[in-house]
């Protein structure tokens, strides 16, 4: 195998480490804390190159307690699972430490998976990270770690690594390999910091290096031609981010042309137009405009011209808007909601903590970033009293956790109950074995409901289903499947920030027995019958006098709202919606349209939407 030179010269202790003396120094307090062999759970992070992993490394390799190593690009809860196994087996009597490279990079039900076993100590854990760890890593996790912080090479420091390894390659190359002094220092300021890539650089120089009277001979000429792009330091949302794009809007302000060009060089070079488009603009309105207002238009015309890149903070506001404005409000007795700021709620339910946000196999989707109920619950305004997770998600009874849930319960004025379909039952290339809930959240909601009646059920699933249970609350959110901002969206129409104006897109029956399908469903093998022909959902349920639980465009508001002036002719029809309540909403016109031909007739619906309560 051809291992890289960086990986063949990782110090094995502590002294022969470049760089990092604030923490690796005599006296300093990590450097005492580590030979002192009891190893803190920690976290490293810092630019790549800088020697996160080889410490890292070092101090799990000199523990005594039992290593496994994993990195968050490649492993799963499977393997982390796999590690916690050997908690209490002979396998981990002397301790358990976990090295997690590029933690980042698992996500939050993963990082979720380790706080257990990490508070309790039977897991030490040693995490590394290139990212902003406290944008990264799961707060709970956070607060269970000593965060150290690894600061990028100084060229001094670069140099005395590249310096060790000519001298290891002397002695592994079997002749001298001699590098010149301006070769050298060259290399070291070349690589921004990052000694990985200086010895990557030298890596591949000494295998073309010719041989002299002096041994294997590198040029200066020879490490420019490996190095012609300056290493530079960027990251997306951190310090280097707004150092740069600040020191060009104010080269900009300060009238200096060779500066602001400068800064707008490493912003393209980094890839970031958006930004540098942003503080042209910026100047452009608020400097420059002010005297000669043609420029504005001038450098709008410009900026529209570069080609466009995704904005995922803007992307994620228009997921919570459009989740908002798709809840449905199904039940509200009593004027239960909204909630006001201050309330003394209980949070009951896994899904609350783990969203179920989406659908399985192919309509899967790795999205920048999915809220979780708990955390958007921290900023509503509301006083939570506490979270208990309530039920196992895939239906298992657990006696203990319903338990735990109606203690909880009974110490707030609202219990906000998240439930509905988990992933398994709703999934690619499986049929429902029925339309109901599991056995054991609907138990949890007869039990909830017996302590404090005021349950608002916040229901996450991506069809319809049997809703005897209904009594039993008073109020129903159905969420449906929210996408990645949908709990945020749950919060808001629960404080009332957001007025509920979805409507229901199919017809809930009261029970399976009630539906068209019920004779033929499921088939023989591969095949479906479908026998329903027109009378598909509601035109069924009307047509055949069958009640229903939740008509096809059904949902509540907030507030009302009278119709007026209705019109219509052959090309359509208007009338006037008017806001009659006291907050504001918005409101879906819904109605049907036919036409009836001769004795016999015909009829023919084109749908809009169907009238609520039909």
């Amino acid at each position: 195998m051809n291992e890289p030179l960086a990986q063949r010269l990782r110090p094995k202790t502590l002294a022969d480490v470049c760089g990092q003396q604030h923490l690796l120094a005599e006296g300093q307090v990590f450097r005492r804390t580590i030979e002192s062999g009891r190893i803190p759970t920690m976290t490293s992070s810092g630019p790549s190159g800088t020697g996160k992993t080889t410490v890292a490394r070092i101090i799990a390799e000199n523990s005594g307690m039992t290593l496994h190593k994993l990195n968050g690009t490649s492993c799963g809860t499977g393997d982390i699972k796999a590690v916690l196994k050997d908690i209490g087996t002979l396998a981990g009597a002397g301790g358990i430490l976990l090295y997690l490279d590029e933690i980042q990079y698992l996500n939050k039900k993963q990082q979720q998976s380790l706080l257990e076993c990490i508070e309790d100590g039977s897991v030490t854990l040693i995490a590394s990270t290139t990212e902003n760890p406290y944008f990264y890593i799961y707060n709970a996790l956070l607060s269970r770690c000593t965060v150290f912080e690894f600061k990028s090479l100084s060229a001094a420091d670069v140099e005395r690594g590249i310096r060790n390894a000519l001298k290891k390659l002397s002695e592994s190359e079997s002749q001298p390999v001699v590098m010149d002094e301006d070769a050298c220092a060259y290399l070291a300021e070349s690589a921004g910091g990052d000694l990985r890539k200086a010895l990557g650089c030298l890596d591949f120089v000494v295998t073309a290096a010719p041989v002299d009277g002096t041994g294997k001979h590198i040029t200066l000429e020879m490490i420019q031609q490996v190095t012609r792009r300056t290493a530079m330091r960027y990251d997306r949302d951190g310090d280097d981010h707004y150092d740069i794009v600040s020191a060009y809007q104010k080269s900009m302000r300060g009238s200096d042309p060779d500066a602001a060009l400068h800064y707008l060089a490493r912003l393209l070079e980094a890839g970031d137009l958006p930004s540098a488009c942003r503080r042209l603009m910026v100047c452009a309105c608020e400097d420059v405009g002010l005297a000669y207002p043609q420029i504005i238009p001038i450098v709008k015309a410009a900026v529209d011209a570069a080609p466009g890149k995704f904005d995922a903070d803007a992307h994620h506001a228009l997921a919570r808007r459009a989740a908002a404005q798709s809840i449905v409000l199904l039940k509200n007795e009593n004027s239960l909601l909204p909630l006001a700021k201050g309330e003394k709620v209980a949070v009951i339910g896994d899904f609350a903590q783990t969203p179920r946000y989406q659908g399985a196999g192919s309509s899967a989707v790795n999205s920048i970033k999915v809220d979780s109920f708990l955390d958007c619950l921290a900023e509503s305004g509301l006083n939570s009293v506490g979270y208990a997770k309530g039920f196992d998600r895939q239906g298992k009874p657990d006696e203990a956790l319903k338990a735990e849930a109606v203690l909880l319960a009974k110490n707030a004025n609202v219990v906000l109950l998240c439930m509905g379909l988990d992933e398994i039952k709703e999934s690619e290339g499986i049929d429902r074995a029925d339309m109901k809930l599991a056995e054991n959240q609907l138990e949890l909601l007869t039990a909830v409901a017996a302590a404090n009646p005021n349950v608002v059920l916040l229901l996450s699933a991506g069809s319809s289903l049997e809703s005897d249970w209904v009594k039993d609350c008073k109020a129903l959110v159905y969420g449906c499947l929210g996408g990645q901002a949908g709990a945020g969206a749950l919060v808001e129409v629960l404080t009332g920030a957001q007025n509920p104006c979805g409507k229901l897109a199919e017809t809930w029956a009261r029970s399976y027995a009630d539906t068209p399908a019920k004779e033929h469903f499921g088939g023989d093998g591969p095949t479906v019958e479908y026998r329903e022909g027109l009378y598909v959902g509601y035109r069924y349920y009307d047509t055949a006098g069958v009640p229903t639980a939740f008509p096809f465009g059904y949902g509540l508001s907030y507030t009302s709202f009278a119709y007026s002036d209705l019109k219509a002719d052959e090309k359509g029809a208007t009338l006037t919606v008017t806001n009659t309540g006291s907050c504001a909403g918005a409101e879906v016109v819904q109605g049907a349209e036919g036409l009836c031909q001769g004795a016999a007739g015909s009829r023919r619906e084109q749908d809009r939407h169907h009238p609520a309560g039909r």
